[in-house]
Formats: structure tokens, C-alpha cells, sequence
């Protein structure tokens, strides 16, 4: 056999080798089609700024973000208007001025979720309004009490899923000097109340729920 002869036979057998090979890498190539991730923090919601983390609970079918510098107390204790759960709590940092610090205490945000987590509006818990945060809609109210010379004060953000309550609570402490201070301090802790809503709004823009 001359070589002019064996040359197509050689470059057919190089051409099935090659195409051989080709289908071996494939079959063996690892998928990179877009997966499903359900239980990624950032799969539906992204955070609202840099430093927030992710909150998940499962048994209670939410996640949500909140910053990172924020202490988190898990199944703690919730009081509003006198009714105790549990639920999750989010310590704020007090007030940086002096001032404002000795006017307020024990600022968290709460979360609770359960049949009954939604608040029953009425002379003690006002609804304010109705608000799109994120996918849901939810119900905006503020309650107080008054015990012992000190004022408790819950700004809400409820909504509902598949029949259970998903509620966010704004509590503080309000201590009496309040009564006594000037208006420059009254209105430096409505700004901090305010901006402590404006985070609580943020957190509530995040709620996502997960499981059934």
C-alpha cells in the first residue's frame, strides 16, 4: 500500500478518534445551567447595603436580612400591650447622645410569626396605613402603654402568608423625663425614632418566606 493510499485512511481514523473524544468530554462536562436556589439569602432578595446578613428560620417559614451589627436573640421573649410570645429580637444600639440615651432604652426590632401574631387595631393599637415593602403588603401600626413612670411604645409592620402572621415590631422604653426635656431633644429622638422605623422598614422589605 503507497502512502498516497493510506493517507485518507489515516486522516478518517484521526477524524473519528477526535470526534470520539469530543463526545467523551461532553458526557462528562458538569452542568452549567442556572440552578434552583431557594434557600439562598440573596436568590430573591438582595441586601439592603453592605454588612447585612441573613436570617433564616426555618420552623417559622421566613428569612429576611438585617445588619450585622445587630445582637440577635433567638425563641426571646416579645411583649406588646401586655401579651408575651417568643419570637426574635434584633438589639439596637441606644441612642449615641447623652441625652437621648437616658430618655430611652431597650430598643430592638422584634419578629414573630404565628397564627395570632397580628395585631388587633383599636383605641391602644391604631393602624396608620398600608404599605408596599418588597413583595408584600403590610399593615403599619403603633401602640403604648404606660407602666411605673415608663412608656412602651410598639411601631408594627404585620402582613399574612398561607394563614399565618408575620409581624415586625420598633419597641422602646420612653422614660418620663421625656415630659421635661427641651424641644431640641424631643425632636433629636423622634429623628432616631424615625430612622430606627426607616430600618425596620428595610429589614420588612427583605421577608421572604420559605417552606410550605
Amino acid at each position: 500500500m503507497s502512502f498516497s493510499r493510506a493517507l485518507p485512511i489515516s486522516t478518517s481514523l484521526l477524524l473519528v478518534a477526535m470526534s470520539l473524544a469530543a463526545g467523551g468530554c461532553h458526557s462528562h462536562k458538569p452542568d452549567q445551567r442556572p440552578q434552583a436556589q431557594a434557600s439562598s439569602p440573596t436568590s430573591s432578595s438582595q441586601p439592603p447595603g453592605p454588612g447585612w446578613k441573613s436570617y433564616v428560620d426555618p420552623s417559622a417559614g421566613y428569612r429576611l436580612q438585617y445588619p450585622s451589627s445587630l445582637a440577635v436573640d433567638t425563641h426571646a421573649a416579645v411583649v406588646g400591650l401586655g401579651v408575651i410570645s417568643r419570637g426574635t429580637v434584633f438589639h439596637l444600639p441606644t441612642p449615641q447622645n447623652e441625652q437621648l440615651a437616658k430618655l430611652v432604652t431597650a430598643p430592638r426590632i422584634d419578629v414573630v410569626a404565628g397564627k395570632d401574631a397580628c395585631p388587633r387595631f383599636g383605641p391602644q393599637f391604631r393602624k396608620i396605613k398600608s404599605v408596599e415593602l418588597g413583595p408584600n403588603t403590610f399593615e403599619e401600626g403603633r401602640w403604648s402603654e404606660g407602666t411605673a413612670g415608663t412608656l412602651h411604645v410598639g411601631t408594627t409592620l404585620s402582613t399574612r402568608h398561607n394563614g399565618r402572621c408575620y409581624r415586625l415590631t420598633f419597641y422602646r422604653e420612653t422614660h418620663q423625663a421625656v415630659a421635661g426635656a427641651d424641644d431640641k431633644h424631643r425632636r433629636a429622638l423622634a429623628d432616631w425614632s424615625s430612622h430606627m422605623e426607616e430600618l425596620m422598614g428595610k429589614m420588612a422589605a427583605t421577608l421572604r418566606f420559605v417552606g410550605s
